[in-house]
């Protein structure tokens, strides 16, 4: 083997290849880029012929190589069909927790699936082969603008079906590796508590499924998520931790080196071969036999490698949140490591996690909508208190669980530390969604200031341009012109945002029923930072659920309801400190930039709580529109006595039978309406009675169940509505 590793380094191409397999990695990146973004072309094309000229050789085999990670994807995606499949059958892999129930996922050859079991009382492990009946899930697209694509995330996870299931039935039981991950679970489950068991799965496994919100919102804002989401810093830590107890009893180098290595495949199948976790052991792995056999690989190169073998292994893997970010992280710290080593350990960190936070900055916003430019330092803090504190001592309590009590309280004082840090040591900067074309202007200037950096002038002048920029950018929503409705798909309920950045107004009509914090979501990944009014028509979860998470997170001056909505007496809906509370009845106005918003309803307390919903009226992009709430038919009537000049309607109550009385639409007549249907499959929004009626008198009809998301936008004299399917 050695005669053979000899012969090998003496080759040419095997010479010209050293600390040049980022040239190839970085090829191949770029060209999966290009095929979604069709600007990337051009830097492709420069690059590729930057690459020619550097070396023929090194593009010949980056295009080889380039091409075949281009076949295999393609081979992905032709052979993937999401199936509605309402019987499936294979091998249990992985088994969670999810609301109310488990989640499965079972392989059947080169099929997965996801099992939800909701209420059957059946006792599963992994490498059961079972047999389900159920109900067939669709796999939804993305229905709101930049919203959560599941069924993008299911063809990257490469999943066949989702179903409901109505009936399991364990046919066999095979060995699965799973089963030590079980295990593992079930060990700490049985000797800790609840917080501390749910603490370990976070630290040890980057489970966050049961941490709280409270808790998981801490550790994003205080920017040490990546602590909790098991990464290479995860490897490092637990690799010299081992390392430090075995030479304590001196253990020879190889020996430690083997432990290692076990160790690191157990951790691998605990972790689920997370791919952050698979390029961390990699890592290690190929690090270890450079070192060993002499390979004269630098570690830009391994890194470099390990991408191009991932990447050919498996192309979804660019699609992998976990994994772009443990590769960019880790190549962040390989790039500018080397240059801060004279450093002492805290400065090294502190300077670290600056450029990290500078190179991950688009994908951390388009997670989070906001960065703390104060985490470098927390990262300091909670880095050191992890590595001396948190892990040694996981560790020794997973040995002796007898202590796990003080482990308790060890848990107590890092989640308050946390949740302190997140409340007076955060400076938060809020940016709106951050598009590929403007990703890639980012990634352009910062190569452009690492390129002149050594020239002072032009260093500042770009510093200064990227800086302006990102202000602007920050308060884009704020300076664009833009006059705007956009009348969101949620699950469950209704949501109209307004704005109108001429005469700046921002007003939210309706949150939806909170379910995964869509609206919220929304609102900030439009760059949303202060709304004027927040109007809940009506005191109904389906209308004003997610109104105490919105007033969490975004800053509003007035929350408006009717004066007979008990919400906020009741405590139901919080107020937060500089915030007004406006009660309104009939013939009410709220003034808003230039737009008017007029109260046209309730004028009582009526019996039905969808009767006393606030009904407005408001002229904007030179069109009149009509919001109805929930009002029944009884209400709407009334409103019909009124002469008023409509012509767009948001149909009442989701398009239900209940509403839309044919005498409102004859005395409107309306060009347009808006149906915001909902996904309640049980109540089956829009009854087919509204539509009649609104085809009857020829109305252009808007559905959020057949249109996804609607918007209208208008410019001057012009106006359109676009949708998102």
């Amino acid at each position: 083997m050695k005669t053979s590793l000899n012969k090998l380094k003496n080759l040419s191409v095997y010479k010209l290849l050293l600390n040049n397999y980022f040239l190839i990695a970085f090829f191949s990146l770029l060209t999966l880029i290009s095929i979604r973004n069709i600007i990337c072309i051009i830097f492709l094309i420069i690059y590729s012929f930057y690459l020619y000229k550097e070396s023929k050789q090194i593009f010949k085999l980056a295009t080889i190589i380039t091409t075949f990670i281009l076949i295999h994807s393609i081979y992905l995606d032709i052979t993937y069909d999401f199936l509605q499949l309402n019987e499936v059958s294979g091998e249990v892999i992985e088994i969670s927790e999810v609301e109310s129930g488990i989640k499965l996922t079972i392989k059947n050859k080169y099929h997965k699936y996801i099992v939800y079991d909701y209420n059957l009382d059946v006792s599963l492990n992994y490498g059961d082969v079972v047999f389900v009946q159920g109900k067939a899930l669709s796999s939804e697209v993305n229905r709101v603008k930049n919203g959560f694509n599941y069924q993008k995330y299911l063809k990257q996870k490469r999943i066949f079906a989702c179903v409901i299931a109505e009936k399991i039935e364990v046919v066999k039981h095979k060995f699965n590796l799973g089963i030590v991950k079980s295990k593992f679970e079930e060990y700490i489950e049985s000797f800790f508590s609840y917080d501390s068991y749910v603490f370990l799965k976070a630290m040890i496994i980057g489970d966050l499924d049961l941490v709280s919100d409270d808790f998981k919102e801490a550790i994003m804002d205080n920017g040490i998520l990546h602590l909790f989401a098991v990464s290479g810093l995860h490897i490092a830590l637990f690799i010299g931790l081992i390392e430090k107890v075995l030479k304590f009893f001196q253990i020879e180098e190889k020996k430690i080196e083997y432990t290692n290595s076990i160790f690191l495949i157990l951790y691998l199948i605990i972790t689920s071969f997370s791919p952050s976790v698979l390029r961390a052991a990699l890592m290690y792995y190929i690090s270890l036999l450079n070192k060993n056999f002499k390979l004269g690989f630098s570690t830009l190169d391994i890194i470099s490698i390990i991408f191009i073998l991932l990447i050919s292994y498996n192309p979804l893997y660019y699609y992998d949140l976990g994994f772009n970010l443990s590769f960019i992280s880790a190549t962040t710290i390989i790039l500018v490591g080397n240059f801060f080593s004279k450093y002492n350990k805290y400065l090294q960190v502190l300077i670290i996690s600056f450029f990290a936070n500078i190179i991950t900055f688009p994908l951390v916003i388009n997670i989070n909508s906001k960065i703390n430019i104060l985490s470098p330092v927390s990262n300091v803090i909670f880095i050191e208190l992890v590595e001396v504190v948190i892990l040694p001592i996981s560790f020794f309590i997973l040995i002796f669980p007898i202590f796990s009590k003080l482990y308790d309280f060890l848990i107590i004082s890092f989640n308050k530390i946390a949740l302190l840090f997140s409340k007076v040591f955060v400076i938060n900067l809020k940016f709106p969604y951050i598009n590929s074309f403007a990703s890639i202007m980012y990634y352009l200037v910062l190569y452009f200031i690492m390129k002149v950096y050594k020239i002072k002038k032009y260093r500042y002048l770009l510093i200064f341009l990227l800086s302006s920029s990102l202000i602007i950018f920050s308060n884009s929503a704020y300076l664009v012109p833009k006059t705007e409705i956009h009348f969101l798909d949620l699950a469950n309920g209704e949501a109209s945002l307004i704005i109108d950045s001429r005469s700046q107004c921002y007003a939210l009509i309706d949150t939806g029923d909170g379910k995964n914090k869509e609206v919220t979501s929304y609102l900030k990944r439009q760059g949303i930072k202060r709304l004027n009014y927040l109007i809940l028509t009506h005191n109904h979860a389906d209308h004003n659920g997610e109104a105490n998470n919105i007033l969490k997170e975004i800053k509003v001056d007035n929350v408006v309801v009717s004066f007979i909505d008990p919400s906020i007496k009741n405590g139901y809906i919080n107020i937060t400190d500089n915030t007004n509370v406006l009660y309104v009845n009939a013939n009410d106005k709220l003034v808003c930039g230039k737009i008017e918003f007029l109260i046209l309803h309730p004028d009582k307390d009526y019996l039905d709580t969808n009767d006393d919903s606030i009904i407005i009226y408001l002229e904007i992009g030179g069109l009149n529109f009509l919001f109805l709430g929930d009002a029944t038919k009884i209400v709407e009537e009334k409103i019909a006595e009124i002469n008023l000049d409509v012509d767009v309607i948001k149909i009442a109550h989701h398009g239900s039978s209940t509403s839309t009385s044919k005498k409102l639409i004859a005395k409107l007549q309306p060009k347009y309406a808006i149906i915001m249907a909902g996904r309640v499959e049980k109540f089956a929004f829009p009854h087919i009675e509204t539509i009649q009626t609104l085809n009857e008198y020829n109305i252009k009809i808007y559905r959020t169940d057949l249109d996804y998301s609607i918007i209208f936008k208008a410019n001057k004299k012009k106006y359109s509505f676009t949708t998102l399917n």
